[in-house]
């Protein structure tokens, strides 16, 4: 290690992603040690606002790209090939959104934590609402989408995705809203 930095000083999530990459280890190459290190990098991190306001943006994004081009785009794909296509984009959606949806809960849990501002606990309202239309209409949409296409499947994945769309969008909005506030200035 340079300037006397030893191993014991870097977050332990760090240390289990250099070891991922190094070594490829599949048991440090978790989704829980991505998060571990997010987590503690916002713990270490001067301005932990700053952070959520660019997962926040990043999340914004996806759910826009997912809602306007992504879901409709499951009506053009052959019914021939939809299962192999769906358990692909499934697995690679998982791997990117998870991570910073943990991230996200992790920092919005800190923000109420550290503030208890009313902007905090409407953002934990709204990170709780996408997390539970996630898990109780997204996920179960895709797990019968996994048999086979079937369109009413995809038209109602669309329109319950909404729900998501619209709440990360007032909750970027939220955090950008703080961020200029708090900007020096």
């Amino acid at each position: 290690m340079r300037n006397g930095a030893s191993a014991r000083d870097r977050p332990a999530g760090l240390h289990l992603l250099q070891r991922c990459l190094r070594y490829r280890r599949p048991d440090d190459c978790r989704l829980a040690s991505i998060a571990l290190f997010f987590l503690e990098t916002v713990v270490h991190a001067s301005q932990p606002l700053m952070l959520h306001l660019g997962i926040s943006w990043g999340l914004l994004v996806l759910i826009w790209l997912v809602q306007v081009i992504v879901y409709p785009a499951f009506h053009r794909i052959p019914a021939a090939g939809f299962v192999e296509f769906h358990r692909w984009y499934v697995s690679r959606i998982t791997a990117v959104v998870l991570p910073l949806m943990v991230v996200e809960a992790m920092l919005t849990i800190w923000w109420l934590w550290d503030s208890a501002a009313a902007a905090a606990f409407i953002a934990a309202l709204l990170v709780g609402g996408i997390w539970l239309s996630t898990f109780m209409l997204q996920v179960p949409i895709h797990n019968r989408l996994k048999s086979g296409k079937q369109d009413m499947l995809i038209r109602r994945l669309v329109a319950s995705n909404w729900i998501r769309t619209i709440a990360w969008s007032l909750k970027a909005m939220l955090v950008t809203a703080v961020a200029i506030g708090r900007s020096p200035g």
